[in-house]
């Protein structure tokens, strides 16, 4: 074939081409103008068709207490409510039907739907979260099927009264932590640099498998005058994957946790924590922090309400008696029936005991039920300040207790989100002086200990001196319930704790303290209980304060919980911290009679 004859059989091709592509231009768009009968051409309607969207469930997944109840994640009916043109108005009778299902009056429902510029939930006068429905209203307004309304099921995470808000934490963006810690899933198109992660608690901890497949939403098409398109209508878009989202199956009773917040506002806690473990696995059943927070709403990371005061370290006062008395025991370095004098004042360093007059002569283990300053002064001195820190150690003080261990890939996962390890010495020179031993002997000077240590120290020797690891979550799930990955109970460092005849004498030492010590305000409470009472001063502000204490266990003849109540930064030292474990025990052994019956 001549070069030619293949110019003009290329030629022929590029003209028909052109042809073409002018009889399709002359179709979509000039006889589009000419038409009197369409006032928007194809073309137009094409580029500017919109979609509208609201998010009806994120697709994180939620957390359940251990009988499967939901402690995130309500779903309720809602009303999403799409804009539409400017012209389009709304009838009298909408309104006058609208107004009488929602509670308001027409004039407010005929302003809202004239405002809206964007898909918007019906959330009433104030508040950002949508309003549930009745399920009349609900009925009433699928039947009616106003214009660019719909009554969608709507996925809530947090809903009042926010129980156990702390320890679960809150969700929020931080598009620098995204890009730190969280690239791959960004890449899979799992996670946004905007999207909203877990940034405290057990959100934060699971965050990696909370985050799911993606959402689901309802989509409303609409054309350049922002008028729905009827042949496309409303869109539902959600993931198919029946093993997504995930289920975080917790520790805690969700009746048990409503029942201790409850009490905690009815007895004017303000700042403080309750930590309530099951006395034999060291398992989470309830744990309360003041002052409360919002998780919906827009958390101040600088504020102190969404920390978790049960994770976070104060001065113990004489609960740290308990720990001294142990490392006492252990080194042989006092016996329980040896006798001491209390005159009320050591003499020098200001170091004096709560009862100004003395409590005279009095034995060791006397000197525990009535938490006797100068005793426990003259114990601390016989001690090495390697004795007392190995002790400590093996109770539980100087390093997180939460559950620890390997979680799928992540080798080094926690449980439980910021907590502190609490001290003993802040430095090796306290550790040599005479004054900084005397205040460590009852709980003051550098000592620091969370609630949770506090509580945990309890079930230590409730289990012969075997110190446990704390679990707030027992398993996960996948959304056909078959186990994705589990926690077993275990110890926090096998083969290490304190002696179980040391246990076994604490354990009566606490009885005593009810019966005849600091804390006999106990004697008529529904369980027999035994514990321990502890004040520590804490300047602040050119101020003295104070932080009150009580741990202890019941019922003595077979343990149930171990218990560590805490009121922080008290204008006085008094007995708090007494009145309100007792209530936690009464409520407590009312709750579990209540269970048994069912």
């Amino acid at each position: 074939m001549d070069k030619r004859r293949v110019f003009f059989i290329l030629l022929g091709l590029v003209s028909a081409m052109a042809v073409l592509v002018g009889r399709l231009f002359w179709l979509q768009t000039v006889q589009e103008v000419q038409r009197a009968s369409v006032p928007v051409d194809l073309v137009r309607q094409s580029v500017l068709q919109r979609e509208q969207r609201l998010m009806l469930d994120s697709g994180r997944g939620d957390f359940y207490d251990r009988n499967g109840l939901p402690l995130t994640g309500e779903t309720y009916s809602a009303l999403l409510v799409f804009p539409v043109s400017i012209t389009a108005a709304v009838s009298q009778e909408e309104a006058n039907t609208m107004g009488r299902l929602l509670g308001i009056e027409p004039e407010a429902w005929v302003r809202f739907r004239r405002e809206l510029t964007v898909p918007r939930f019906w959330t009433g006068t104030a508040g950002n979260a949508p309003l549930p429905l009745s399920a009349g209203a609900a009925q009433t307004i699928r039947r009616l099927q106003p214009a660019a309304v719909a009554v969608v099921p709507y996925k809530q995470r947090y809903l009042p009264p926010y129980d156990a808000a702390q320890l679960i934490g809150y969700i929020g963006q931080d598009p620098e932590r995204v890009k730190a810690e969280f690239m791959p899933m960004v890449k899979a198109g799992r996670l946004a640099s905007d999207s909203l992660i877990g940034a405290s608690g057990l959100e934060k901890s699971f965050q990696t498998l909370l985050n799911g497949l993606g959402g689901t939403f309802l989509s409303l098409y609409t054309d350049s005058r922002n008028e729905p398109i009827p042949d496309l209508g409303y869109r539902l878009h959600a993931p198919e994957n029946p093993y997504y989202p995930l289920k975080v199956m917790t520790t805690l009773d969700a009746g048990l946790q409503s029942g201790l917040e409850e009490l905690a506002d009815k007895a004017g806690l303000k700042d403080g924590a309750i930590v309530v473990l099951d006395a034999h696995t060291a398992d989470i059943a309830g744990m309360v922090s003041r002052p409360r927070f919002r998780p919906d709403s827009s958390v101040d990371p600088q504020a102190k309400g969404w920390a978790n005061q049960a994770l976070l370290e104060a001065a113990p006062g004489s609960i740290f008696k308990t720990v001294v008395a142990a490392a006492a025991l252990e080194a042989g370095a006092a016996r329980p029936d040896e006798r001491f004098e209390c005159n009320g004042a050591w003499g020098k360093y200001h170091f004096t005991c709560w009862k100004k007059e003395g409590h005279g002569a009095l034995t060791f283990r006397q000197a525990y039920a009535q938490s006797c300053n100068i005793v426990f002064g003259q114990i601390m001195l016989r001690l090495k300040p390697g004795q007392l820190e190995e002790t400590a150690r093996k109770l539980g003080i100087g390093s997180p207790v939460g559950w620890a261990g390997k979680l799928l890939q992540d080798p080094a996962f926690r449980q439980l989100d910021r907590e502190d390890s609490g001290t003993v010495w802040s430095s090796v020179a306290a550790r040599e002086d005479e004054g900084a031993k005397l205040q460590t002997a009852i709980g003051q000077r550098d000592v620091r200990m969370t609630p949770l240590q506090a509580a945990n120290m309890v079930v230590t020797l409730l289990n012969g001196g075997q110190l446990q690891s704390v679990r707030a979550v027992k398993e996960v799930r996948y959304g056909t319930d078959r186990v994705l990955a589990e926690f077993q109970a275990k110890p926090l460092a096998e083969g290490e704790g304190i002696s179980r005849k040391t246990s076994e004498t604490l354990l009566r030492w606490m009885q005593d303290v009810v019966s005849s010590g600091t804390g006999t305000a106990l004697k008529g409470a529904v369980w027999s209980l035994a514990g321990k009472s502890g004040t520590a001063q804490v300047p602040e502000g050119g101020a003295d304060l104070y932080n009150q204490w009580f741990i202890g266990y019941g019922p003595v003849e077979a343990p149930r919980y171990a218990v560590a109540v805490v009121s922080l930064k008290q204008k006085a030292s008094g007995d708090q911290a007494v009145a309100l474990f007792r209530q936690v025990m009464d409520f407590l052994a009312g709750y579990e009679k209540k269970e048994q019956k069912k």
